[in-house]
């Protein structure tokens, strides 16, 4: 993220670092700032917001998404969370919104069935990252519950922290 510096450690003799060496009051800082910085959640960006309500009954790639690319490997021991905000346009309509692993065509992460609210209403859904080590495309996907009742998103991102 924008100001945050990362650096390796370096002992007192500017060599490599031995456990055990005395460290100076400037390295115990960096460590202390490196770890308040990896203890922060990271965001990635995954689409802004539908203009046009979604209509469509079967899953579609949800307007203004974006996708990334995830797999278990790079985010071993990391807790990763979907997040968006859903609305429907009248109560009778439902909304249903995922992460879907397009390259295997497996549902990394997928709201509960049948979303109805008229408000804007945030749902965070725990993310299963596709196994392996290759990185899989992940993008959003809308589908709406009827085809009559528009649905809509906005915000959706991915929240990375320890």
């Amino acid at each position: 993220m924008a100001g945050e510096l990362y650096a390796a450690l370096l002992p007192p003799t500017g060599a490599a670092f031995i456990a055990g060496h005395a460290a100076r009051a400037s390295q115990i800082e960096r460590i202390r700032q490196n770890l308040v910085i990896l203890g922060k959640p990271r965001y990635w960006h995954l689409g802004s917001a539908s203009t046009v309500g979604h209509t469509n009954t079967a899953y579609d790639w949800a307007e203004d998404a974006n996708t990334v690319k995830l797999c278990a490997e790079d985010l071993r021991g990391l807790t990763v969370t979907f997040r968006v905000w859903v609305k429907t346009y009248d109560a009778a309509g439902t909304v249903r919104v995922r992460l879907q692993n397009v390259d295997d065509g497996v549902t990394v992460a997928e709201l509960p069935a049948g979303v109805v609210a008229t408000a804007w209403t945030l749902y965070e859904v725990a993310v299963t990252p596709p196994s392996g080590t290759v990185a899989r495309v992940c993008r959003v996907e809308i589908v709406a519950g009827s085809a009559s009742i528009p649905v809509y998103y906005r915000g959706a991102q991915l929240e990375v922290k320890l």
